[in-house]
C-alpha cells in the first residue's frame, strides 16, 4: 500500500487538501465452477471417492475421497485487484468560529481474474 498527502493554505480561509491512496492485492483460490473437474460440489456425487474419468473423456478415474483432496488436487484463479484512490477536501473558514468542509473520494478498481 502506497499513501501520500498535501495540504496547501491557498487562503486565510481556505485549504486544499488531497490524499492519495494505492493498494494491489493478489488473491489464489480454488476455482469453483461445475466445468472444473475437480470441483467441491462433486464430493457429494460421487461419495466412493473417486469421480469416473469417462465422464471427462480420461482413462484413470480422478481421486476427490476427501475436501482437503479435492481443494489440492482443484484448478486454481487468481485475481489481482489494483486499487487507486484519491479523496479530495476543502476546508472554508468564512466567518470566525465556522468551518464548512467538503468531500470527495473517487475509487477506481481494476480486477483482473486468471484460471489456470
Amino acid at each position: 500500500m502506497i499513501n501520500a498527502f498535501v495540504s496547501a493554505d491557498v487562503a486565510k480561509w481556505y485549504t486544499q487538501e488531497a490524499t492519495l491512496f494505492y493498494t494491489n492485492t493478489k488473491q489464489t483460490a480454488a476455482s469453483s465452477s461445475l466445468n472444473d473437474p475437480y470441483t467441491t460440489r462433486l464430493i457429494s456425487w460421487y461419495p466412493e471417492g473417486y469421480m469416473p474419468g469417462e465422464l471427462l473423456g480420461r482413462e484413470e478415474d480422478l481421486i476427490i475421497d476427501s475436501p482437503r483432496n479435492a481443494l489440492l488436487c482443484a484448478p486454481t484463479s487468481r485475481t489481482d485487484n489494483s486499487i487507486p484512490r484519491i479523496q479530495l477536501k476543502s476546508i472554508l473558514k468564512p466567518l470566525e468560529g465556522w468551518t464548512i468542509t467538503g468531500e470527495y473520494t473517487r475509487p477506481i478498481t481494476s480486477t483482473r481474474t486468471i484460471r489456470a
